[in-house]
């Protein structure tokens, strides 16, 4: 796996482009699992995805933007942090 051969470098800063895409279902929630344990207690992670829900389980915060311009600033426990609300932000519409 080609993740657990980048763990082994120990870089500051993980830049993960949609790493699930393409993976099994089964696998999936391992996947972020390693991602949300494993990889932030060693850096941080820049995470992109297409899916709300992966974001909103993984992410302590969510930087949402619409056409090149930032509109929201999500944090882990507010009201808004949810995959409903963040998929309205990305759709143009506000929360």
């Amino acid at each position: 796996m080609i993740l657990a051969r980048i763990v082994q470098v120990a870089p500051d800063l993980y830049l993960l482009n949609e790493p699930t895409r393409g993976v099994d279902i089964a696998t999936k929630p391992e996947l972020l699992a390693i991602i949300r344990s494993n990889l932030s207690q060693r850096a941080c992670v820049l995470l992109t995805s297409e899916s709300e829900e992966e974001l909103v389980e993984v992410c302590d915060r969510i930087i949402v933007l619409y056409r090149g311009v930032v509109v929201a600033d999500l944090r882990r426990g507010h009201k808004n942090f949810n995959a409903g609300d963040v998929y309205r932000l990305i759709q143009g519409v506000a929360a």
